[in-house]
This record gives C-alpha cells, sequence and structure tokens, in this order.
C-alpha cells in the first residue's frame, strides 16, 4: 500500500508543479501583452519596429557602395543598360537596392541623403551612394560618368 501512496503523492507534486508552471506563463504572457500594447499606445508598434529594422539595415549597408533605384524609372534603366553593356558588376563591387516597393529602402536612400548634404524629401534615383567615402552621386548622366571614370572607360 505504500508504494502506491508513494506514487499518488509523487503525481499529486507534478500536477502542482504544472499549475505552477501554467500559472508562471501565464504571468509572463500577460506581462509581453502589455509592454506591446504600452508601446503600441506610446509609439505605434510597427514605428517601433520599422526604426530597428531600418537601423540595422543603414550600419548594413554604410561602407557598400549602393545603387538605388525603381523598376519603372526611365533613367535607372539607361544606367542599367549602361551596367550591362560593360559589364560593370563583374568589375566593381556594389549592391541594387530598389526604393519603389520598399520603404526601408527608402528610408536608407534618406539617410544617406542627409548624410551628404541632401535634402531627403526632393531627392530620387538613381542614386548611388560610396560609402567608403561618404559620397553620394545624383542622375543618371552622374552615375554612369562615375563608372566611366573609375574604370577608365
Amino acid at each position: 500500500m505504500k508504494k502506491f501512496q508513494i506514487k499518488f503523492i509523487s503525481l499529486s507534486i507534478l500536477l502542482r508543479a504544472g499549475k505552477i508552471v501554467l500559472i508562471v506563463g501565464g504571468i509572463i504572457l500577460l506581462s509581453s501583452v502589455i509592454v506591446l500594447f504600452s508601446i503600441y499606445i506610446n509609439r505605434g508598434f510597427s514605428n517601433t519596429f520599422l526604426t530597428w529594422v531600418d537601423s540595422q539595415a543603414f550600419n548594413t549597408y554604410k561602407d557598400k557602395t549602393v545603387l538605388f533605384y525603381d523598376d519603372n524609372c526611365s533613367h535607372c534603366v539607361k544606367v542599367d543598360n549602361f551596367i550591362k553593356d560593360n559589364n560593370i558588376e563583374d568589375k566593381v563591387d556594389f549592391i541594387r537596392l530598389e526604393v519603389f516597393e520598399n520603404d526601408t529602402n527608402k528610408n536608407i536612400l534618406a539617410d544617406k541623403a542627409q548624410i551628404c548634404g541632401l535634402d531627403s524629401e526632393y531627392i530620387g534615383v538613381p542614386f548611388l551612394w560610396i560609402g567608403e567615402s561618404k559620397k553620394c552621386v545624383v542622375g543618371y548622366v552622374d552615375i554612369i560618368d562615375f563608372f566611366k571614370s573609375l574604370l577608365k572607360i
């Protein structure tokens, strides 16, 4: 009989421990909901999250060469054709970021424009950021000339 009672006591202890785990888990979940709700009320959750994402992206591209473009931009197409015709991507390490459909990329472009002292409200594409020298090149003619002078074409 004692063996049965020991097993029953062990089961009882396990049930109590399970209840404690459920209670603690519920408290943690409720606390998380309250914190997220307060962030949403005070600053807006999406803005807080996007700010964090943007800051990560800004740091990623700070020393890189980045070509900002839009798929429907005729001047961007001219730059793209020049890049393809002259195999620029085989000779120069750079990244392309599309800005029309991607808000994070738009924010990165605005950040780079501000670093160069340009008004980000009126900046457009194509736009080339040269991270090593913290230089901005704006417009298809100047971007093509930049690649020509870099590669002595």
